[in-house]
């Protein structure tokens, strides 16, 4: 099946749109993140309370320094790879119609002189490269993102394990 440029266009501008869309609701999630790392954070907090009065001869306060650790190394991992998330990067939006039909129309006339037909063409073929390396270039964008976010939702459910298993030893043991 052959498609015209014009539908060619159409499709990218559709793609285009799609994976900008698709980037933001990766950022839409970041207040998610961060209510974690309150929640987290605060009873990492009394955590540290109780480890002040550390004993190394009572065996529940050696496991709640190993939960601790085990909770913060986890977090601090899924703290990091959340920055990594932050990084900004570029996103390629669509051209303003005048940067098309004005500018970049201008700059051909000059290499195919006044063959309408010719200079049409050409000016579609050149915004159509544009649109198709810009849906690249977001696409692999928001595949990054959608990973990053993937590890970071997987690294916060696992540091859950040992934070949970720090507040029922914590419960048990200092009431």
């Amino acid at each position: 099946m052959q498609f015209d440029t014009d539908t060619k266009i159409e499709l990218n501008k559709e793609r285009l749109s799609k994976d900008i869309q698709e980037i933001r609701s990766i950022q839409n999630s970041y207040p998610l993140y961060f209510a974690y790392l309150a929640f987290i954070g605060l009873n990492l907090i009394e955590a540290v309370k109780y480890l002040k009065g550390y004993q190394s001869n009572k065996i529940h306060d050696n496991i709640l320094l190993v939960l601790s650790i085990l909770t913060i190394l986890i977090t601090a991992i899924s703290i990091w790879k959340f920055i990594q998330l932050l990084y900004p990067k570029e996103i390629h939006y669509d051209k303003l119609p005048k940067e098309v039909y004005n500018d970049y129309y201008s700059e051909l006339e000059e290499h195919y002189g006044s063959d309408y037909d010719e200079l049409n063409e050409e000016t579609k073929k050149g915004y159509l490269e544009y649109l198709e390396l810009s849906v690249e270039q977001n696409f692999k964008l928001y595949a990054e993102k959608r990973q990053l976010l993937y590890q970071i939702v997987v690294i916060a459910l696992i540091s859950l394990i040992p934070y949970i298993s720090l507040i029922i030893v914590n419960f048990i043991y200092n009431g």
